[in-house]
């Protein structure tokens, strides 16, 4: 056997024999695979940059709920029918997201690629929700960092959030709609959609089918801060 082919015959077996879990994080799923080749070296990406490193989720001090009968803060139930709020439309990160199950369970990515929770592939993900919901398909979605106006209280008097603070919501796939027309409606009127600050309020809207009822958000009062 000249060198060469020695070579070849040990690269095979070292693969053979590797453990299960080192060929899982090659795509082997925990199998291991029989490499023709010896496997090559993990190549470096190009550098990442700030709007790399800034972009995907958002942080926030609560997240707002929405239904039929209103605005929730938080896991508090007082409803509000408003909010006031300031938005800087360049925090806004935009994402795709599905649901599947029964409860429901909700993945999202930020660059179609990856799932955000760090679960593997976006790809691997939906084919995972198509298994288990085959209608279930991915939307799109966006989480949005509104700056509140004012302090907001319970029925008791506490404070749910203060004048300040970010208070966070993820629209949902009956949402998107509501939300498209509105950065449409804005960009209309000559406010820039990438980049401006805008003072608006809150509120919701009551939709229906023949599987019930539920709401969605509604954007009114739009002017922009200087």
């Amino acid at each position: 056997m000249s060198n060469i082919e020695a070579a070849i015959a040990a690269a095979k077996n070292a693969a053979a024999n590797a453990p299960a879990e080192a060929n899982a994080n090659m795509g082997g799923g925990g199998q291991v695979q029989n490499y023709q080749q010896p496997s090559v070296p993990a190549q470096r990406g190009p550098a990442l940059g700030v709007d790399d490193m800034l972009g995907g989720s958002i942080n926030v001090d609560a997240w707002l709920k929405v239904n039929e009968y209103g605005l929730q803060i938080g896991a508090d139930t007082t409803l509000f029918e408003t909010v006031d709020a300031i938005l800087d439309l360049s925090e806004i990160s935009y994402c795709y997201s599905v649901r599947y199950g029964n409860p429901a369970t909700y993945e999202k990515t930020y660059d179609r690629l990856t799932n955000a929770r760090g679960g593997g592939s976006w790809f691997d993900t939906l084919a995972k929700a198509q298994r288990i919901d085959p209608k279930a398909g991915e939307f799109r979605s966006a989480d949005i960092p509104f700056t509140v106006v004012g302090d907001y209280k319970n029925k008791k008097g506490d404070v749910l959030i203060e004048d300040g603070k970010t208070l966070g919501h993820s629209i949902s796939m009956t949402g998107w709609k509501g939300f498209q027309k509105f950065i449409r409606d804005i960009a209309g009127k000559g406010i820039d959609i990438r980049g401006a600050k805008i003072a608006l309020k809150i509120g919701y809207n009551v939709e229906k089918n023949a599987k019930g009822t539920w709401g969605t958000l509604v954007f009114t009062d739009v002017a922009v801060v200087v």
